[in-house]
């Protein structure tokens, strides 16, 4: 099975927040506000923002207030609920740099998407696609 690279899964996401949890996808936009945030997965930067009243996530390497480092592995990790986000920042399997407000609406938004994405009846596959994996994936 390919792996989806973390820009099309992430866009792909966020269409599904759109067209499946519209409330979901509205609460995280109007907390993201004008802020952007910087996304580091395996190599991949991205920047999520919020254009035209729309979630989108682009290939960049503009910088951001509160930015995001962290690998598919660690993100296998923290979905199955084998690793916390605390615990992922203490071992180094994520990085998080920003003020305390930019990371505070970080964590927000992280919420916010987890919220929203396991109310997606297609977001488990999409998931599986971008871990690269045939199991079942649960989002805790």
């Amino acid at each position: 099975m390919t792996e989806a690279s973390f820009e099309s899964f992430l866009e792909r996401s966020l269409r599904l927040l759109e067209a499946e949890a519209p409330s979901a996808e509205a609460t995280l936009r109007r907390r993201l506000g004008p802020s952007l945030l910087a996304l580091f997965v395996d190599g991949e930067s991205l920047v999520l923002s919020s254009v035209a009243g729309r979630l989108v996530a682009r290939a960049s390497t503009q910088s951001a207030p509160a930015r995001l480092l962290t690998s598919r592995a660690a993100l296998r990790e923290l979905l199955s609920g084998r690793l916390t986000l605390l615990d992922a920042v203490l071992s180094d399997a994520v990085e998080l740099t920003g003020s305390l407000d930019e990371l505070l609406r970080l964590d927000d938004c992280l919420h916010l998407y987890l919220h929203g994405a396991v109310r997606c009846a297609s977001f488990p596959a999409l998931l599986r696609e971008f871990l690269g994996t045939g199991r079942e994936v649960s989002v805790s």
